[in-house]
């Protein structure tokens, strides 16, 4: 799936006045593995961003995010960006047009672990999100592999599926 106008999770449920919440679980810079080095097209152990953050909508569990980006292009990327909008980040901060996005979801069970991040039962169907964001100039800016709850008890629209 190709997507060339992305709005942000975030911005969508703020839209709708939802109460949306990022709380980062993991930050570091690490040396890229060969497979993401091959997806941001940079060289196997270039400087990455990792990061891993939970995203509440009304206090509840939505998404697990995991997330790699290019240390050359976002030097001062920081916990306080990746507790709001990375593409508000990416866009207003770092002055880099955002032009499209390639996706992939997949429905798949949850297992023990990622059930305790989202609090759900073992079993429960998630969607798993694969995201590549590129530049007006080509370049890999972020890939992210996302577990979205599923479990739909009326805090989420139909909406809150974009990202």
């Amino acid at each position: 799936m190709f997507f060339n106008h992305l709005t942000g999770l975030v911005e969508v449920l703020r839209q709708q006045g939802k109460d949306v919440q990022s709380k980062v679980l993991q930050f570091e810079v690490m040396p890229a593995p060969p497979a993401i080095a091959s997806l941001l097209r940079i060289q196997v152990d270039e400087r990455i961003s990792f990061s891993r953050r939970m995203r509440y909508v009304e206090g509840k569990p939505l998404m697990l995010e995991a997330s790699f980006m290019p240390v050359q292009l976002f030097r001062n990327l920081s916990l306080a960006h990746l507790e709001g909008s990375k593409f508000d980040y990416i866009e207003k901060e770092c002055g880099i047009t955002i032009s499209g996005n390639y996706e992939s979801l997949t429905p798949v069970l949850a297992d023990k672990s990622l059930g305790g991040y989202l609090n759900v039962p073992e079993q429960t169907p998630l969607l798993r999100i694969t995201s590549l964001s590129y530049s007006d100039s080509g370049e890999f800016l972020n890939y992210s592999v996302m577990f979205r709850n599923t479990r739909d008890d009326g805090s989420i629209d139909k909406a809150g599926l974009c990202i």
